[in-house]
């Protein structure tokens, strides 16, 4: 199953100055998968990303907002399973052994998974549960309205059958991304959780607009163009 695992899944990771966060995100894949391929799409980092990147043996491929990175990477991938994992998050040990055999046996094309703050933040920590409750609760109801997009796994197949991220949309790309993904074949969020960094609920506005968001994505609203550049998905804290 091991070798399996790392001949057939390749993870993919948007990046813009991530020198706090890359390296031991690459680490965490490459303490359980050493073989596997890594693709980091850099969006032109000013600071050590690509260096450290590249003295890890990963391909850094052009990058540029979270939707155009990602596709950029799948580009490049040679593997039946894409991870699309963000630059500060962390995939728990035997992350993969525990998803793809009932992933591969049911015939799914994608899923998601619920997130933790790599370190226990009080307020930070709840709002986090909050969260994966209410995404828990929606897409028991058959809706994609919530979903974390810091890591999902896909079938590379049909990431290319609904032609990847919807490069236009400036944030919730991810959500849109799984709604058209759902359609396409069957989805699933699995009770993984996987560690991301607390730097983009640090501002209490930026948690107001990131509510305003889903309000407006679950009301028909496209958000296109560069809008508060691309939510500073990549800020530093």
């Amino acid at each position: 199953m091991i070798a399996t695992v790392m001949n057939n899944v390749a993870f993919l990771i948007p990046a813009l100055n991530e020198s706090d966060y890359i390296l031991k995100t690459i680490k965490s894949i490459r303490a359980s998968y050493p073989l596997a391929q890594i693709i980091v799409a850099d969006a032109g980092s000013t600071d050590r990303t690509q260096q450290m990147c590249q003295q890890e043996n990963v391909l850094v491929v052009k990058g540029g907002s979270p939707a155009v990175g990602r596709n950029n990477a799948a580009r490049f991938a040679k593997a039946e399973f894409f991870v699309f994992l963000d630059a500060d998050t962390i995939i728990p040990s035997g992350f993969l052994e525990r998803i793809l055999p009932d992933f591969e046996a049911n015939r799914y094309v994608a899923a998601c998974f619920p997130i933790q703050p790599l370190k226990d933040m009080g307020q930070r920590h709840l709002a986090f549960q909050l969260f994966n409750g209410y995404s828990k609760l929606v897409f028991g109801l058959g809706s994609l309205s919530v979903i974390s997009g810091c890591c999902m796994l896909v079938k590379g197949e049909a990431h290319g059958n609904i032609g990847g991220f919807d490069e236009k949309l400036c944030v919730l790309e991810e959500i849109d991304y799984f709604k058209r993904m759902r359609a396409a074949g069957q989805v699933n969020r699995y009770d993984i959780h996987v560690s991301t960094s607390t730097r983009r609920h640090k501002k209490y506005s930026k948690c107001l607009a990131l509510v305003a968001y889903y309000i407006l994505h679950v009301c028909g609203v496209r958000l296109e163009g560069d809008f508060l550049n691309y939510w500073n998905r990549n800020s530093k804290p």
